[in-house]
C-alpha cells in the first residue's frame, strides 16, 4: 500500500534535497535518490480519485513588498522550527554557540518551554536569529535556533553592541560591523569551561574581564562590508583594473 504525505520534507522546505526524509530510489542509479518536493505530487493511487482543485496558498512574498518584516519572518521562522515543549535548547553543550563577534558558552541542557519563567532545568524557548538578525534569513541550525531564554538574553547583551542601528531595509543583512564568527555547533564546552563561564557571568558587569570564550584562530570569520563601500559611486577601483558589468 502506497503511503502518503502532504507536504515536503523539512529537508527539503530548507533545500537539503540530499537529505531527504522521504526520498524514492533511481533505478539503475544507486548512489541518486528522487527527493519528495520532486516526486510529491506524481503519486497516484489507482482507488482514489482526486478532484481538481485550486492552488493552495501563494508564492513567499518579495521582502520589499512585506509591509511588517519583523511580523512576518517571525512567523515564517515558527514554522521552520517550531519551539516544542519539553526540547532541548539547540546550544546546549556549546563552547562557541551563535556566532558573532562574541560566540557564548550554551547552557548545560536547559529543556525548553513556550512561555514563562524558569523552573529547574526548564526554561522558556525562544527562536533566536543570528549572527544575521535579518529575521528573514530562517536556516535552521545556521541563523535560527531554538534555544534557552538564557541563552538568547546572554548573546544579545555581548553582541547587540556590535550591531549598526537602526535596523536596515526589509530583507536586508544586519551582521556585526567588522569581522565576526558562525555559528559552531561541533565543538563542546567541558565542565571546567562551564564553571568559568558562569563565574564570568556572575561577576557585577563592571569588573568583567572581556569574555574569555574566543573561538581559535582557525576558526571561520566573516566580514561585513560598510554600505558605504559597497556602491560603485565609493569603489576605490576603476575601469582601469576591470570591466564593471
Amino acid at each position: 500500500m502506497t503511503s502518503y504525505i502532504e507536504r515536503p520534507c523539512l529537508a527539503c522546505v530548507v533545500g537539503l534535497f540530499e537529505e531527504c526524509h522521504h526520498p524514492q530510489e533511481v533505478e539503475g542509479e544507486p548512489d541518486y535518490i528522487i527527493p519528495c518536493a520532486v516526486w510529491l505530487n506524481e503519486i497516484v493511487e489507482p482507488t482514489r480519485v482526486e478532484k481538481e482543485r485550486n492552488p493552495v496558498g501563494r508564492p513567499l512574498s518579495d521582502p520589499e513588498d512585506i509591509k511588517d518584516v519583523t511580523s512576518t519572518g517571525r512567523k515564517r521562522a515558527a514554522a521552520m522550527h517550531p519551539i516544542l515543549e519539553g526540547m532541548k535548547c539547540d546550544w546546549a553543550g556549546l563552547k562557541h554557540a551563535g556566532g558573532g563577534v562574541f560566540p557564548i558558552v550554551g547552557c548545560a541542557g536547559h529543556v525548553l518551554k513556550k512561555k514563562g519563567a524558569h523552573e529547574g532545568n526548564v526554561w522558556q524557548g525562544d527562536l533566536h536569529h543570528g549572527p544575521d538578525k535579518n529575521v528573514l534569513h530562517n536556516t535552521p541550525g545556521v541563523n535560527l535556533h531554538a534555544i534557552c531564554n538564557q541563552c538568547h538574553k546572554r548573546w544579545h547583551e555581548l553582541n547587540d553592541p556590535h550591531y549598526e542601528t537602526p535596523r536596515p531595509p526589509a530583507g536586508k543583512t544586519w551582521t556585526p560591523e567588522g569581522t565576526y564568527f558562525g555559528h559552531d555547533p561541533m565543538t563542546l564546552a567541558t565542565d571546567e569551561d562551564r564553571a568559568e563561564n558562569e563565574a564570568w557571568w556572575a561577576l557585577p558587569v563592571n569588573e568583567r574581564p572581556e569574555y574569555p570564550f574566543r573561538p581559535p584562530d582557525t576558526a571561520r570569520t566573516f566580514s561585513t562590508i560598510p554600505s558605504d563601500l559597497a556602491t560603485l559611486s565609493h569603489n576605490p577601483f576603476t575601469g582601469e583594473e576591470f570591466d564593471i558589468l
